[in-house]
């Protein structure tokens, strides 16, 4: 997943609405002193010693990057830490309102100091070679360091913090934002920064673009939508959506077993049928999976194209998204009200994406469809096919294209998607026909 963030340019149901924090990080509720798994100790160039600790042997690694050219504010480790546990608060209360419990991502933390670790790296290039189009020497350098570093790196997912100008980007498990430099409050200039971090950090948490559903009006904006324009703003709510959730549920930085994660596995949907219910005014979608891993979710995107911006990443920032459990081992079943899509009026194409989600991975693979919405009615036909026994068929007609680009009758019964019959189009085009005689009836 490459995401580029330019800042000028039957589901699960949510329990509990949880409005933006807007004060500083403060921990809550009795003191607790969790088992420490994970340690770093780092001396300062004051000469202090900090000691890191993390009761989650998985931790998102946080690596700050100071180009040659640049010399930051001295508070520059106090105001990322305060950053970062915002967030890590802010994630834990999204995930504990969708009924996952305070569930959050690991950061390695001196608590008497409410810091977070950060690996500073001094940068061979000035600031301009940390610039969007320049992110690859970025990452190049935090590669060579963990190279050299190898116990640095606590997880497979990392944030990288370059200063204004550079890039706000997520790819793969990684994700580049920028320390805005301007103290410690959240306000309309430096909450866009923060929301931006946040939902960059999202896709280092492998989240795709998605947006909040018109029948739920109280999430406010989706983090991983627009959401780091509405971030932190005291009027406006932005919340993960349950598509989002479930994903962070079976993520390595968000579990606190020391298991092993992202092992190749298999799914594959041998059954998959979608229709419009015009009684429950839904489109219901369900199936069956073969996998040797352990599914515990599916979630779905419908994601509109409207005007004609096409599909795929960046692409996606109004899809529209569904979580459902699995049903039993091997089963699922969703629901997608008409009531909760917000594109809907004469003629709208909607890219179908189903993922399931496996136990220690998170998206296991991704099946795509498509249906239209006309007028307010959907038309849905995507699924699997009974595919008739073309034993003995034989196809006829009184033109076909033999020549350029052949597309002979042939194709018609050959099995192959990817192939077609086109009556003669050049050098002039030809009126035919077409017959396809069968041995039997046969129910198509």
């Amino acid at each position: 997943m490459l995401c580029f963030f330019c800042l000028f340019g039957a589901a699960m149901h949510v329990r509990a609405q949880i409005k933006n924090s807007l004060t500083a990080y403060t921990a809550t509720g009795p003191v607790v002193h969790p088992k420490v798994i994970v340690s770093e100790t780092d001396t300062g160039q004051n000469g202090i010693v900090y000691h890191y600790t993390s009761d989650q042997k998985y931790n998102l690694n946080v690596v700050y990057i100071i180009p040659s050219d640049y010399t930051p504010t001295e508070d520059f480790r106090e105001r990322m830490s305060s950053i970062l546990l915002r967030g890590q608060q802010y994630y834990g209360q999204q995930m504990e309102a969708h009924g996952y419990g305070y569930k959050t991502f690991g950061l390695l933390k001196d608590s008497a100091r409410n810091l977070v670790h950060m690996d500073v790296i001094y940068g061979k290039y000035p600031t301009s070679g940390y610039r969007y189009e320049n992110y690859s020497h970025a990452k190049q350098e935090v590669d060579s360091f963990f190279a050299a570093n190898p116990s640095r790196s606590h997880s497979m997912h990392t944030l990288i913090i370059t200063p204004m100008g550079g890039p706000f980007y997520g790819i793969g498990k990684w994700c580049f934002a920028i320390d805005h430099g301007a103290g410690f409050s959240i306000n309309d200039s430096t909450s866009v920064y923060i929301g931006g971090m946040f939902h960059e950090m999202g896709h280092a948490f492998t989240l795709p673009h998605n947006s909040v559903k018109a029948n739920e009006p109280a999430l406010g904006t989706a983090l991983l939508g627009y959401g780091n324009y509405t971030w932190g703003h005291p009027d406006k709510t932005t919340s993960l959506t349950d598509a989002d959730c479930a994903i962070l549920n079976e993520i390595q930085v968000f579990n606190k077993d020391t298991g092993i994660y992202y092992q190749p596995v298999k799914v594959s949907l041998p059954r998959l049928h979608a229709s419009y219910d015009s009684t429950k005014k839904a489109i219901v979608v369900s199936g069956r999976f073969k996998s040797n891993a352990i599914i515990n979710h599916m979630v779905y995107y419908a994601d509109p194209n409207i005007d004609n911006e096409g599909e795929g990443v960046n692409r996606d920032y109004n899809a529209l998204s569904w979580a459902s459990p699995v049903i039993g081992k091997d089963s699922f079943y969703l629901e997608m009200p008409l009531s909760a899509f917000v594109y809907k009026k004469g003629w709208v194409a909607y890219q179908m994406k189903i993922m399931p989600i496996a136990a220690k991975l998170g998206i296991a693979t991704e099946f795509d469809g498509h249906f239209n919405i006309k007028d307010g009615r959907p038309i849905v036909a995507f699924g699997t096919k009974n595919i008739l026994n073309n034993k003995g068929w034989s196809a006829t007609a009184s033109s076909e294209q033999l020549t350029d680009e052949p597309a002979p009758i042939s194709n018609i019964i050959d099995g192959n998607k990817e192939t077609f019959w086109s009556s003669r189009w050049k050098p002039e085009p030809d009126k035919a026909s077409l017959k396809l005689p069968f041995e039997s009836k046969r129910s198509i």
